[in-house]
């Protein structure tokens, strides 16, 4: 199983690598990090009983190679950090037995082929910062996926609508996700749905650095298996959700910088984080934080008070607001180090998470 990792070779990828005579039982080809350059030139699709083909961390230039789909027993495909371009063909079907596909900082472009939402195996997807479309929709039928990293590669996406939340069977084993607006491309501040809670196995959620307004969702408090939670950086109003004292296993909250208002709830785990982490929100209060609240309405009266905002904020239309995805560097770096043990120790980084 040739690895040629981190040995700084130059020049290209040889195209008789995968020739009959001499590699008919290839199954892990692995060159990243190195300093290979050029096109990746036809031939891999000679390797038939090929697995894993990682070549990340080069110079690498020009089109995805259409021969790569006729290796069928594909099930990781690793590029990131070169410079491929052009169109992901629909052939990409081929690859029944794919789980990983990892295709980030490149230069890919054009809509997501509509056959990749047929890849029941894919778990682990990460198309940051590329030129692509047609994100959500496409993928939402790949019943497997567990991680989705999407990071400034979807300019003008559009979220899923309430109803296409309501009726997906997809993104059910999601565990980690996470998107940004770049607000000089949105037209409009959007919201965070309610119909977020579906994601039950959702560990990592991390909205930190957006555009949006609204409420802090009462049924956020549904993800139970939730350890991440970035609010941070918003137009959010309201109070904090006392059901988030529900989320046993939360180990980071930051909802700096929005317009929060109201006491911290008490007596939840909440408290015990930073009081950096509540700062900026002039009208919020309480413990971690130095100032104290005044007379208190009662819970149920705030609670009331955020559920009537939310049914306003329900009545604007999802499908208007154009967003970009993005990853945000410091949730993800716990991925990257995941993804980073995978390829050194030949593991799946589906089974590492």
């Amino acid at each position: 199983m040739p690895q040629k990792t981190q040995n700084s070779f130059t020049g290209y990828v040889p195209s008789s690598i995968c020739l009959q005579h001499s590699s008919p039982f290839l199954r892990l080809l692995d060159f990243s990090s190195n300093l290979l350059n050029g096109d990746l030139a036809p031939g891999l699709g000679k390797c038939s009983e090929l697995q894993v083909f990682r070549a990340g961390h080069n110079n690498l230039l020009g089109l995805f190679p259409e021969d790569i789909y006729k290796a069928t027993k594909h099930e990781e495909i690793a590029l990131p950090l070169n410079s491929l371009h052009g169109a992901i063909s629909d052939k990409i079907v081929n690859l029944a037995n794919l789980a990983i596909l990892d295709l980030s900082f490149n230069h890919f472009g054009h809509k997501l082929p509509i056959n990749l939402g047929k890849l029941s195996k894919l778990k682990f997807v990460t198309f940051d910062f590329n030129n692509l479309v047609g994100v959500t929709k496409m993928l939402m039928s790949c019943k497997s996926l567990h991680t989705l990293l999407l990071g400034g590669s979807f300019v003008g996406e559009g979220m899923p609508s309430d109803d296409d939340m309501v009726d997906f069977d997809g993104f059910q084993n999601l565990q980690f996700l996470s998107w940004l607006i770049l607000t000089s491309l949105v037209k409009y501040l959007g919201y965070i749905p309610a119909e977020i809670s579906q994601l039950q196995l959702l560990r990592h959620l991390v909205l930190g650095s957006n555009n949006f307004a609204g409420i802090i969702p009462d049924q956020i408090s549904d993800l139970q298996n939730l350890e991440i939670l970035d609010l941070s950086m918003n137009h959010l109003s309201g109070i904090i959700p006392s059901s988030l004292a529900r989320l046993n296993f939360l180990k980071e909250f930051n909802a700096l910088y929005n317009n929060l208002e109201g006491p911290i709830p008490t007596g939840t785990q909440l408290q015990s984080f930073n009081a950096f982490t509540f700062e900026e929100n002039p009208k919020l209060c309480g413990a971690p934080l130095p100032n104290k609240c005044g007379p208190s309405k009662g819970i149920d009266t705030d609670n009331k008070n955020n559920k009537d905002m939310d049914n306003r904020l329900h009545q604007l239309p999802w499908a208007k607001f154009h967003i970009v995805l993005k990853t945000i560097d410091w949730s993800t770096s716990q991925l990257s180090l995941v993804y980073e043990r995978a390829t050194a120790s030949n593991e799946n980084p589906s089974r590492l998470l």
